[in-house]
Order: C-alpha cells, then structure tokens, then sequence
C-alpha cells in the first residue's frame, strides 16, 4: 500500500501530536424516534469536494464488481466506484467512514470487490442487515485506491442498519469482522470495540449529572474518539431522562439536531497533509429507515433535499448522477403585510 493517511499525518506533525487529533473524517449515529423508528445522521469531512454526485440506481444496473438486484439512491464519488453512503428500496441504509485500521486481503484474484466498491454490492443486493452481513463475510475485498486523494491511501469501515439490527463491520486479516452497534455511533479510528469502550467514562458521566449538574453537557474535542464519545454521550442522555413529549423528541428533528452537533465549524480543523484549507462538512445527511426518505445538504448550500424511496419505481428508473455541488439555494420567503 501507499503511505497512509495516518503516515503522512504523522510526517506533517510534531512528534507531539497525536494520530487521534489528526485523522478524522467523518461522524455517523443513529437514534430511534418517539414514532419508535430509526433515524440515521452522518457526516462527510474533507478538507476539499471528492466529485460527490447523487445517483439514483435501478434495479439491474450494473456496476463494475456486482449487478444490482434492488434500487438504492446515494452518493458516488465521479467515476470510481466509490459510494459513501446510501438507502435501498428495502429500507437498508449503509455510511462508509474512513478507517485506516482496516486490514483487506492481499489476494487480489480471489477479490469479489474492493474497499471502494462494496458498499454498492451490498446496497444492491441486501433487502436486510443479516443480508448485508452473509454478503460481507462471503464476498473478499482488497484495498482500491480513491483517485481524489491522489496516492494517498484512506481506507474504510461501514455502518449498516435496517431499523431492526445496527452492525459495523471492520475488515481484520482480510475478513469481514461484525460487530453489533449498541451505542448507534461510529466516527473513525481507533476500531470500533475501542472506542465503544472509551466512550463508557463519558456515558456514566452524563447519566450521572443531578440537579444543577444538568445544566451543563460536559466539553469534548473534535477527535475521533471525542467525537465517538459525545454523541453516544448525547444519545445516552437523551435515553436517560424524561422525554419532553413535544415535537423536538420526533425522530427527524432529533436527527438532524445530532447533525448540527457533528458539524464542524470551518477554520476549526485541517488536513494540512492533504490540503491548506480547513475541513468542511461537503455533505450531512439524515436517513429516515421506516419511510425510505434520504436528505441531504452541502457546505454549500444549506437547502435540505429530500427523495422517498417509495415514489421512485427502480424497475423502470434510469440511473442518474448529479453533482451536488453548485446549485442555488431556494427559501420560503416571508412577506411583511
């Protein structure tokens, strides 16, 4: 493999800092609704536009390692075969995240697919968690470089739910490893057994506040295991104490409230290895399971676009890419009287 974004961050740093306060990229959580269903919210963190283009697959389409069997709608990164993140008709919902922990077969003629191209095998032909999980563990992968990142290796592991069963799969050795997402949250390195292990001192923290403790959330940072903390911190909290019955504990509000909070405010982190400008959210997105609706917005355009899964007919949709940047926002505008 080529150095590693872990490597170069290292040679770009005092031999002070850490791997922690520099490789991140990304946030992922899911919560459960006062309707009882299951909301995704993830973040997408670079410090420049990767081609991202939102695509509409039907069923059929075919991609370069896998025919899709079901229609899904996400996100594709130009021409490779790069899909971050994305929704199919059945309601199953897969964000990949950066992790360069992750550990693909070197045997690259057994490879079914690779690190950039699984997510949309798995998409395309999962209708459950379970599905996408005996797909993973039969289906090889070795590491595909992201021609975006020119050389640089970035490496992944995927967050997939259906509302039913949460899991995070982790390549080790080559295979695909499972684990069960309890807290509803992922963000980068270290693995995730380690950060869920990290994030328990910030969870019995904030369940632990009484009295005039409640009126302070305690402070994290923005690296990855920070990050990982807050929000099954936040998600904890929220758990724990009396709902408010009104309409901020639905499930969509709540979910993009979480992706306002994983947001990064521009000027706040680099990625000075890979460029000089600061890190940008390019897109969030909240992901409604029960009703099959994705939304999105970008860092340059806070309009929130929305597609439902149930009004497209993926038997007779073309497939379709289009960019997600540059479009002119439209508001409600209000009208003095």
């Amino acid at each position: 493999m080529k150095k590693s974004i872990i490597a170069l961050a290292l040679a770009a740093t005092t031999a002070a800092a850490s791997i922690g306060a520099t490789a991140h990229a990304c946030s992922y959580s899911t919560i459960t609704g006062n309707e009882g269903t299951v909301f995704v919210s993830r973040t997408n963190e670079l410090p420049m536009e990767t081609e991202e283009n939102f695509i509409i697959v039907p069923r059929g389409y075919e991609f370069r390692d896998s025919t899709a069997q079901h229609g899904f709608v996400g996100m594709r990164h130009g021409d490779t075969e790069m899909v971050s993140s994305g929704l199919n008709e059945h309601g199953v919902s897969i964000e990949s995240l950066g992790y360069w922990g992750a550990e693909y077969s070197e045997d690259k003629k057994a490879a079914k697919s690779t690190s950039l191209s699984i997510v949309s095998t798995l998409l395309g032909n999962a209708k459950t968690t379970e599905e996408a999980i005996e797909i993973a563990k039969n289906t090889p992968i070795v590491y595909e470089d992201m021609k975006q990142f020119e050389g640089v290796t970035v490496a992944f592991h995927y967050a997939i739910t259906d509302g039913n069963r949460s899991v995070v799969i982790e390549h080790v050795a080559g295979e695909a490893v499972v684990y069960e997402n309890t807290l509803g949250v992922m963000t980068n390195d270290p693995s995730y057994p380690e950060q869920e292990a990290m994030a328990k001192e910030a969870i019995a923290k904030v369940n632990g506040r009484v009295d005039n403790d409640m009126e302070v959330f305690p402070g994290f940072s923005t690296s990855s295991e920070d990050r990982f903390s807050r929000i099954a911190a936040l998600n904890a909290a929220y758990n724990a104490n009396t709902p408010a019955n009104d309409a901020r504990d639905e499930g969509l509000n709540r979910a993009f409230s979480i992706l306002n909070n994983m947001e990064l405010v521009s000027g706040s982190m680099y990625w000075e290895f890979i460029s000089p400008k600061p890190q940008l959210i390019a897109y969030g997105n909240v992901v409604d399971i029960a009703d099959k609706a994705y939304y999105f917005r970008t860092y340059d355009n806070p309009m929130i676009n929305k597609i439902d899964l149930d009004k497209v007919d993926f038997s007779t949709v073309s497939y379709s890419e289009t960019s997600i940047y540059g479009t002119k926002a439209n508001f409600v505008e209000i009208t003095a009287k």
